[in-house]
């Protein structure tokens, strides 16, 4: 029918229906998975960053970081680390940068940590 329009759903600027260009329908499906992934973690009572594969950041003051769930090693100097991680990466700034270790799964990082980014 000319004329006719249909009512708009969502609140959210740029739109939340899978046909909404501002958002795309693999963005839309990815986030109702993770939202059904998240619900089944809290029945079962299973830590959220093993079963959504987030890494685990543990700051020890501004002396030592130990980073769990990472994708490797990015970029090293003694001012800046860069640590991939499974949606993004992490930056750490400071002075005097050390690697203390590099496992599989697990990262420390020594110094004076000045700051640190989640990207």
């Amino acid at each position: 029918m000319a004329g006719t329009r249909r009512p708009r759903t969502g609140g959210r600027a740029g739109g939340s229906r899978p046909d909404d260009p501002g958002r795309p329908e693999a963005d839309v499906a990815e986030s109702a998975g993770r939202r059904s992934v998240e619900r089944v973690a809290d029945l079962l009572e299973l830590p959220r960053d093993v079963v959504l594969d987030l890494p685990r950041l543990t700051l020890v003051g501004k002396l030592q970081l130990t980073v769990e769930n990472h994708r490797g090693l990015v970029e090293y100097t003694p001012e800046r680390v860069r640590i991939a991680v499974h949606e993004g990466e992490i930056v750490v700034t400071g002075r005097g940068l050390a690697i203390g270790s590099v496992y599989r799964d697990e990262m420390i990082i020594g110094g004076r940590i000045d700051g640190l980014e989640l990207r």
